[in-house]
């Protein structure tokens, strides 16, 4: 995964979760990398999506913009659904009856050293 794709769907999940999240509320960012997987979790708390905002996710719509000051095309989740297919991955979105929303990519890993005794490392910074 080239890394500004990779710091492009972070970006676009984890100001997806503040947007959505309450006032205060904390959003929870997750990693595992498992076999030849890398997973990336964010939750955010305070809000859900019905399963009919899940399976319209590809319809280019913003979510209840009325209800939600939010800027832009509402188009972070498909562009972040996108660029995880380009490599082989998926983006899956959870949600259930508590006030929350996990969204889940998952993308492949390819080393060129298999060595378990080596790390990968990332840096994420934020913007202000």
């Amino acid at each position: 995964v080239a890394v500004d794709d990779l710091k492009k769907i972070v970006e676009e999940l984890v100001d997806n979760a503040f947007k959505f999240s309450k006032s205060g509320m904390p959003v929870q960012v997750q990693t595992d990398l498992r076999d030849d997987r890398f997973s990336l979790h964010i939750t955010n708390c305070g809000r859900r999506m019905t399963s009919e905002q899940i399976a319209d996710m590809g319809a280019y719509v913003q979510f209840e913009r009325r209800f939600y000051e939010q800027q832009g095309m509402g188009l972070g989740l498909i562009i972040v659904r996108r660029l995880s297919e380009l490599y082989g991955g998926r983006l899956i979105i959870e949600s259930g009856s508590e006030p929350q929303t996990t969204v889940r990519v998952t993308l492949p890993v390819y080393r060129e050293d298999r060595d378990p005794s080596r790390q990968n490392q990332a840096t994420l910074t934020s913007r202000t």
